[in-house]
């Protein structure tokens, strides 16, 4: 899960989000959200944007969603306050043991998250929840700290907490979907940082070549709003549409500074990527507008000019636009949904995972099936910003 919400290929939604709104109440009822909000109007930009409020949460109170209309934004705020409500109240009912053989391999891959006390210890004993290995095939142990997300619960120290892959849908399926977007997402992030900058500026996509009639309306309302947009094509690394963009205030501001509003996205139609990574700049200003998440802190706010000078440097924002081609950007022909997913398995083995483990946190029988997706060798934590 992401600030984003959802992350489905449109195409493979099995329910509109009136019809999954209505089937959700009850749900949101016992998760103990109170409040669903819309914050589309603290910004000038109109994309829409809401917040689900959930007070007695144990990680965040407020989850913020997006969305084409003001319908998706709600759905989307409201299912990732589901979710990370299931991923709250999780209970450790596995095995308390150190890991067995297959679990040290594959665990041991899981990358450090900064000020972590070390790298995965094998040794440790830890409470364990069961998975399937869906490119290894058969049952594998998680660890429980890797999928529970109540903050006030002690962890190993060699273990963090990420709600990256967590995921739901109408059915197990399109959850599977969500979470395997969001990892590869997030995988196609870091391989795109680690470039030099160079290189990256050279996936800088030329707005003038973007042709789809839905994302020209949007460049066109962000025109008006007197912001700028830079976009990056970081599908490469991954051979699935994904994007970086970065929402900046070129002028000089009568009051607030807003810090470039950051968002990414990945899904088989490139069109609904990008879509999906502006919805999540948009996004990012109104959380900062409205100090929308739990997390934020005083150094989100600090410095907004210099963040801003940063993604100049980074882009040669000054310059002319990108030289990268929209029409160049990868896709993969609309199907079944299983299809889909065996497709997106590959993109990840392709990438590197040797273990890609799907722990079932619903069913989906109250009307949300939830995931929890992990490859142990991708990254699953914010770096620094390339524009910091």
């Amino acid at each position: 899960m992401t600030q984003a919400g959802r992350r489905t290929h449109a195409g493979h939604r099995a329910l509109s989000p009136s019809v999954m709104l209505a089937r959700l109440r009850p749900v949101a009822q016992a998760a103990g959200i109170t409040r669903l909000a819309d914050l589309t109007g603290l910004d000038r930009i109109g994309l829409p944007v809401f917040q689900a409020v959930r007070p007695m949460a144990r990680s965040l109170a407020v989850a913020l969603g997006k969305g084409h209309d003001p319908g998706m934004a709600r759905l989307s705020a409201l299912v990732e306050s589901i979710e990370l409500h299931r991923a709250e109240n999780l209970v450790a009912t596995g095995p308390y043991r150190a890991a067995d053989r297959c679990e040290a391999v594959a665990w041991s891959q899981i990358r450090p998250a900064a000020g972590q006390a070390g790298r995965f210890d094998p040794l440790r004993k830890r409470h364990w929840i069961a998975a399937y290995d869906m490119i290894g095939g058969g049952r594998i142990g998680v660890p429980f700290d890797l999928v529970n997300m109540d903050f006030g619960r002690p962890i190993a120290p060699d273990l963090w907490q990420s709600s990256n892959g967590l995921a739901s849908g109408s059915d197990r399926d399109e959850a599977i979907i969500s979470g395997l977007l969001e990892l590869l997402e997030r995988e196609a992030l870091e391989r795109w940082y680690a470039l030099p900058r160079t290189a990256r500026r050279a996936t800088r996509i030329n707005l003038a070549s973007i042709d789809d009639r839905r994302l020209r309306a949007m460049l066109a309302r962000i025109t008006r709003a007197g912001l700028r947009l830079i976009i990056w094509d970081m599908a490469e690394a991954i051979g699935v549409p994904a994007f970086q963009c970065v929402l900046i205030e070129m002028q000089s501001a009568a009051t607030l500074i807003l810090p470039p509003g950051i968002g990414t996205a990945c899904d088989p139609d490139a069109a609904i990527a990008l879509m999906a990574a502006i919805g999540e700049a948009a996004q990012a200003r109104i959380m900062f507008i409205a100090g929308a998440r739990d997390d934020l802190s005083v150094d989100d706010y600090r410095d907004p000019a210099g963040r801003r000078l940063g993604v100049v440097r980074e882009t040669l924002a000054f310059e002319p636009d990108g030289v990268r081609q929209w029409q160049g950007t990868p896709a993969m022909a609309a199907g079944d949904r299983r299809g889909l997913i065996d497709w997106l398995v590959s993109r990840c083995a392709a990438a590197g995972a040797a273990t890609l483990a799907c722990v079932e946190l619903d069913d989906g029988m109250d009307g949300l099936a939830t995931v929890k997706m992990l490859v142990p060798g991708f990254a699953d934590h914010v770096r620094p910003s390339a524009f910091a």
